[in-house]
């Protein structure tokens, strides 16, 4: 017979934020080409957040050794048209502040739009062979 009770103590442990200075980071179950999982940073009041992605899909271009590349330019072309922006440290951040009723959602939006960044930005890099 299954542990219903395991798979639901492990999931709920490994899904609980973590509080980290004056953000609540939230992990999700989507990964990174680096097979980091993403994590999305939460900031803010009682009742509207800013959400980000920590830096993590340029994060992932820089790990692979994509120094060379801007990252943050490619980024703001991608961003363009969407409920995204990116801020002066390449982080990718909503474009406002998200209530509670939108906070689930925009969680999950924000994630696959990193990760979909993170493989755009990869797209650009070739790494030199010696």
């Amino acid at each position: 017979m299954m542990d219903f009770s395991f798979i639901e103590r492990s999931l709920n442990q490994w899904s609980q934020p973590i509080k980290l200075e004056r953000f609540a980071v939230i992990p999700t179950h989507l990964i990174y080409p680096s097979n980091s999982a993403v994590m999305i940073y939460a900031e803010g009041g009682q009742r509207e957040f800013q959400l980000s992605d920590g830096g993590g899909a340029v994060g992932t271009l820089t790990g692979a050794g994509g120094y060379q590349i801007d990252g943050k330019r490619l980024l703001r072309d991608f961003c363009q048209s969407t409920d995204f922006r990116v801020d002066g440290s390449g982080w990718i951040t909503t474009d406002s502040r998200v209530s509670e009723d939108e906070f689930v959602g925009m969680v999950s939006h924000l994630a696959q739009h990193s990760r979909d960044a993170s493989i755009m930005l990869l797209k650009h890099f070739k790494p030199h062979k010696d």
